[in-house]
């Protein structure tokens, strides 16, 4: 593509052409809700606070979510998109969004990146459709356990 916002060349064609290399999301709001968690930060007043990409249905504040990998349970306090410089708090996110989660967690560590989410309770909506167990959960695939790592470096200084 030849653009230049400058001189207002390839402007109208961008668009198009963002849209004809990148697929749509692949999941399915009718499916049941499976989450990747994309990165995580620990927040001193909301704690944990995710990161993360709605491979398959929705999650909404209320809802009771557990890890594949630690198979421990959180309540969503809150959940919203991601905007600059703050974060635009949502009723819920759905299918092929990425954004944040407030889920109850203490600790930065049970966030590993890359494991799978699904939903195992929820007050808002039809249980039966929405909620799972781990042995019904399809995990998603590419999660590896992260190994702590620490990094150091000494410069001897002679006298």
């Amino acid at each position: 593509l030849k653009i230049s916002a400058k001189k207002g060349i390839g402007i109208s064609e961008v668009l198009d052409s963002i849209i004809a290399r990148f697929p749509h999301p692949a999941g399915s709001i009718n499916e049941k809700t499976r989450i990747r968690l994309v990165d995580s930060w620990f927040d001193s007043y909301r704690g944990v606070v995710l990161l993360a990409e709605i491979v398959d249905g929705a999650i909404e504040p209320g809802d009771t979510i557990m890890s594949a990998h630690s198979r421990k349970t959180y309540e969503v306090q809150e959940c919203g998109l991601m905007g600059y410089p703050n974060q635009l708090p949502t009723v819920g996110l759905y299918t092929g969004q990425v954004g944040y989660l407030i889920p109850n967690m203490r600790s930065a560590q049970e966030a590993q990146s890359g494991d799978t989410f699904f939903i195992v309770e929820t007050k808002n909506r039809n249980k039966s459709f929405v909620t799972q167990t781990i042995d019904e959960t399809k995990i998603l695939p590419g999660f590896k356990s992260s190994k702590p790592m620490v990094f150091a470096s000494i410069y001897p200084i002679s006298s």
